[in-house]
């Protein structure tokens, strides 16, 4: 063996317990190698004579087992003068031996799967501990990439290796020792660089890495509310880890095991949360480290838009507490028509950025207040596609305050009555209540009440024929649920000589017949 080869081997030797000393996994496969080593090279004592001497080569020893009774020894008289011609002592068959264990030094320490707690029930959950460990990991990853470029440049422009070179090394090198299980391989003494475009381009991908794991960390928070962007990203990752294994081994790289410990998260996700993974995670669909940048500008526009969704959220909430106070106000009787503009204002704010009109917190905080509400001509857009909503929320209920089956009847129902009894009656506007409609008919003696709802893209000449009807006496319109102003019935009503009343609150009855005797009892007398 050349003396060469003799300080080569040296050097390999160093660098493996160098790494040893703080990878524990890399010193128990070393320690493994060890002691292989010795138990393929133990050679057994033969045993003594009688007289101390060397027993002959004839006399056969059985191996002892590793557990069991002694081992069983043939020897021979302890006289040297033994014939030669007599046979040799005749030894039990010996126990073989067991297999020595397989050398593992080189190959990638084994990947420990994510699991998840069994009260998770199935949702992933962030485990911050492993993915920020890994995004560190590769973020410092990249640093010793580049560092490691840049270091053969300066030896080979001669510079002062103590002053530009070594610093930064001891840097390095320290803060990888303060990570957990981070090894530098780019950045030992024996590592042959590449060029400094597959040098850049591997340190792209590590970043890219980094940067997806650190946004999905955040979107893992809320998976459910963020699920667009975060298929979106698990997508991107599963693209950056693959461009990371083909760029370390076009930079003469070793199996890097933040890249490994990535795709099996990868595989963990995509069961726990049903995120289908197309391409990149089979070895012969892989990625090109040429995609790192656009894998990264992909992540940026995930961040910008997580971080745009998250402002949206605080600007609801912030909005949706300005229009619970002045909602509240009213609903204590202090507030004022300032304040329904407020509420007017804000919801319509709110449905322009998004907010469901049928939102839960809409309809409790209008609820209490409807009846109270001024008339408004026309009302505002979002308030009246808010109002839409909690129009069709109350006709679905079977036991709403305006089935009045425990309604006492006041005396203008009689009146109302006299002068409707027999003729038929429009109702313009909301969803149409059965019950509702069986009640007003009922108290009144109607021959019939014709309910004609109203939508917002209808042309208010649906409303004509129902108006002209010779047998219609009157025409209500009911303005918080109507979505066409009253200017739009009212010119229908003076053509054909009909009177219309405006219906401020609820379909009972009392309401009703209070609202057309102070509107147009006049009129209907003269009828």
């Amino acid at each position: 063996m050349t003396d060469e080869i003799i300080r080569a081997l040296g050097k390999v030797l160093e660098r493996i317990v160098e790494l040893a000393i703080r990878d524990d996994v890399l010193r128990g496969e070393v320690r493994s190698l060890a002691g292989a080593l010795l138990a393929a090279t133990e050679v057994e004592p033969a045993p003594a004579s009688q007289n101390g001497a060397i027993a002959p080569a004839a006399i056969a020893i059985e191996p002892a087992a590793p557990s069991g009774p002694s081992p069983v020894v043939a020897s021979t008289p302890s006289s040297s003068a033994q014939s030669p011609e007599a046979p040799p002592a005749l030894a039990p068959k010996p126990v073989p031996k067991p297999p020595l264990p397989p050398l593992t030094l080189g190959e990638p320490p084994p990947v420990k799967p994510f699991s998840f707690p069994d009260e998770y029930k199935g949702l992933v959950r962030d485990d911050d501990e492993d993915l920020a460990a890994i995004e560190d990991r590769c973020r410092l990853k990249a640093e010793g990439v580049r560092w490691s470029a840049q270091r053969r440049r300066l030896i080979d422009e001669n510079a002062d290796f103590q002053i530009e070179v070594a610093p930064t090394d001891r840097d390095i090198l320290d803060r990888a020792r303060a990570l957990p299980n981070c090894v530098l391989w780019m950045n030992s003494p024996s590592y042959k660089v590449a060029s400094p475009e597959a040098m850049e381009q591997a340190a792209q991908c590590y970043e890219a890495v980094a940067d997806g794991l650190e946004i999905i960390r955040r979107l893992m928070k809320d998976p459910r509310a963020n699920r667009p962007l975060l298929e979106r990203a698990v997508n991107l990752l599963a693209a950056a880890q693959s461009a990371l294994r083909t760029a370390v081994e076009q930079i003469n790289g070793y199996n890097d095991s933040d890249q490994f410990k990535t795709y099996d998260w990868l595989r963990t996700i995509t069961k726990s949360q049903e995120i289908y993974i197309p391409r990149h995670m089979r070895l012969d669909d892989p990625a090109t480290p040429e995609d790192a940048a656009k894998v990264k500008r992909g992540f940026a526009e995930i961040a910008e838009g997580f971080d745009k969704s998250k402002n949206r959220v605080k600007q609801r909430e912030a909005r949706f507490k300005k229009f619970r106070y002045h909602a509240n106000l009213i609903r204590e009787g202090k507030g004022s028509g300032h304040d329904w503009d407020k509420v007017a204002e804000t919801i319509e704010q709110m449905v322009e950025d998004g907010t469901p009109p049928s939102d839960v917190g809409f309809r409790d905080a209008l609820l209490p207040i409807i009846d109270v509400m001024p008339e408004l001509d026309p009302i505002p857009r979002g308030l009246a596609i808010v109002l839409g909503q909690i129009d069709r929320y109350l006709a679905s209920r079977e036991d709403h305050e305006e089935r009045p089956k425990d309604e006492t009847p006041n005396p203008d129902i009689a009146k109302v009555a006299e002068l409707l009894e027999g003729r038929s009656m429009v109702l313009i506007g909301g969803e149409r209540r059965r019950g509702a409609e069986d009640h007003l008919k009922k108290a009144f003696g109607l021959k019939e009440l014709i309910w004609v709802e109203s939508r917002g893209h209808e042309s208010i000449s649906l409303f004509e024929p129902y108006v002209a009807r010779h047998d219609v006496e009157l025409v209500l319109l009911a303005i918080r649920w109507a979505s066409h102003s009253f200017g739009d019935v009212k010119h229908f009503c003076k053509e054909y000589g009909k009177p219309l009343v405006r219906l401020p609150g609820g379909y009972s009855p009392n309401q009703v017949a209070v609202q057309i005797l102070n509107q147009c009892s006049d009129q209907l007398a003269r009828s």
